[in-house]
């Protein structure tokens, strides 16, 4: 018996990570834009969802870019865990100063943070982390075509500087006292160094982030650069290279660089001062987890980050410990199918999930882990017959929630799924998945290659444009300028198939 228990907590060692008993029961706060987890206390849960909420509406108001209502699915969930080091340990990361990290995927993105006790005015640094990402979260779904790396970054870090005042008030673009610092360090990197870096200063990213911040602040708060980044922005969306567009839009960068070093001297800077009656952040529902969900939580989280070979193994085992000790907790069932399905056991995922049906006949997310052992079923098989199952299992999902993006990827693959071309029907569900989650590249690299298979080479193009143009989008960019780059050496390439004011 003593040995069977020591195996037990050896396999179950990581939700150790995250000692209940020292803390509150789980927590879920659940808005408009975000559904946040955590083992703490309602105050502080409260608290730090509702400064994301009133984040995401002073971004609106300062960008004057309005995100489309949101499905459920489409939130972003955060994930409070116990420490930077579980943080870390999360993200396989050995960077000590890793305090946070952010996965953008259709009906599952999420971001993993340690505990959010800020309590003053004042944002810290695991928040500014979130922010950050957040930032390109929003950047992301507003628009199609992603900015210049510098750009992506200043603008990041223009906003996670964001700082809650007591009165309600947001203010957006506040000194960043890590990257004035930083400038200081990296004093040799010059606009133009920014401007047209591209990956070349990948070995000093602190300076580069710091620079690209100084610029985009300068760059919007300036009387006498108004108007040049818009017009820099324009030039960019144009097909200008980065460099062109600066000289065309800044002029002579060597001026640009010395009012730069100037603008960073500065005593003070001016900041977006957002007023609490001009926000109408969401409201922020706080609800306990039951007691088998908050014990499988630990175990959910390392699923949805996602883990390979043996940690897989260990992960099921733990789910089928914790659904033997709750068999009727259908949020215990739902992580129970997750984790047979990372195993290969997708008949089995398809009972539990079943179960969590027959005891909670709401809960969507069954129904999403029914069609995804189903569709597993059916790409073994070729049958059919058994992709019809899968898309019953979809279809479910997607008459309680229209705008779940998953539904309408899967009816998508599974023509391809069966070695078929997919119709127009399937063409225009994985077109509206890709709007849903732009975010998303996969999506939209996935229905672009159909559509040059198809000779749907105008939308090919809109589609492998962004992504090509991804500053992040590493070999996904690479593969689609090599996809652009064979269009365009075909002979009939050219066919076609606010309340913010500002304050010093």
């Amino acid at each position: 018996m003593r040995l069977a228990s020591w195996l037990c907590l050896l396999l179950l060692w990581p939700t150790l990570l995250w000692p209940t008993g020292a803390r509150a029961a789980w927590l879920e706060a659940a808005s408009a834009h975000f559904v946040v987890y955590a083992d703490d206390n309602e105050q502080n849960l409260r608290r730090f969802a509702e400064r994301l909420e009133r984040y995401h509406a002073a971004m609106e108001l300062v960008t004057r870019r309005k995100t489309p209502p949101l499905s459920p699915s489409n939130r972003v969930t955060v994930y409070v865990v116990g420490s930077e080091a579980d943080v870390q340990y999360l993200a396989r990361s050995d960077d000590t100063w890793l305090n946070g990290f952010y996965m953008p995927r259709a009906g599952a993105s999420l971001a993993v943070v340690p505990p959010q006790n800020d309590r003053g005015e004042e944002t810290g640094r695991s928040l500014s982390a979130l922010l950050h990402e957040y930032a390109h979260h929003f950047s992301l779904s507003t628009t199609t075509s992603p900015p210049p790396l510098w750009l992506a970054e200043g603008s990041a870090e223009f906003f996670a500087s964001a700082t809650f005042k007591s009165s309600g008030e947001v203010r957006l673009g506040e000194h960043a006292e890590a990257r004035a610092r930083e400038l200081k360090r990296a004093s040799q990197i010059t606009a133009r160094d920014v401007l047209d870096s591209g990956d070349k200063l990948a070995g000093n990213y602190l300076g580069f982030y710091a620079k690209s911040w100084l610029l985009y602040h300068y760059l919007v708060f300036e009387p006498r650069r108004q108007g040049q980044l818009a017009q820099y922005l324009a030039a960019i969306t144009a097909g200008s290279r980065s460099l062109d567009a600066a000289q065309k839009a800044f002029g002579d960068l060597n001026a640009l660089e010395q009012e730069l070093v100037e603008y960073a001297g500065r005593r003070k800077f001016y900041y977006f001062a957002v007023p609490a009656d001009a926000i109408r952040p969401s409201p922020v529902a706080i609800r306990a987890l039951a007691t088998g969900e908050g014990a499988v939580m630990p175990t959910r989280i390392r699923l949805h980050v996602g883990v390979k070979g043996e940690e897989t193994r260990e992960l099921a085992v733990q789910a089928r410990a914790i659904a033997a000790q709750f068999p009727r907790d259908p949020a215990v069932l739902v992580v129970l199918a997750e984790a047979e399905r990372g195993v290969g056991n997708d008949r089995e995922a398809v009972t539990a999930a079943d179960k969590a049906i027959a005891l909670d006949p709401a809960r969507i997310d069954s129904y999403l882990q029914k069609g995804l052992a189903l569709f597993e079923i059916a790409e073994g098989s070729r049958d059919p017959a058994a992709f019809a199952k899968a898309r019953d299992a979809f279809a479910v999902v997607t008459e309680r929630e229209p705008d779940h993006p998953l539904p309408l990827v899967y009816f998508f693959r599974s023509y391809l799924a069966q070695g078929e071309v997919p119709p127009p029907l399937a063409m225009q569900r994985m077109q509206r998945a890709v709007e849903l989650a732009p975010f998303d590249r996969s999506l939209r690299m996935s229905l672009a290659r159909e559509q040059v298979k198809q000779g749907m080479v105008a939308e090919a193009r809109t589609n492998l444009l962004p992504i090509a143009n991804d500053p992040h989008g590493g070999w996904r960019a690479a593969e689609a300028r090599t996809i652009l780059a064979s269009l365009d050496r075909q002979p009939d390439a050219t066919q076609d198939g606010g309340s913010a004011k500002a304050h010093r």
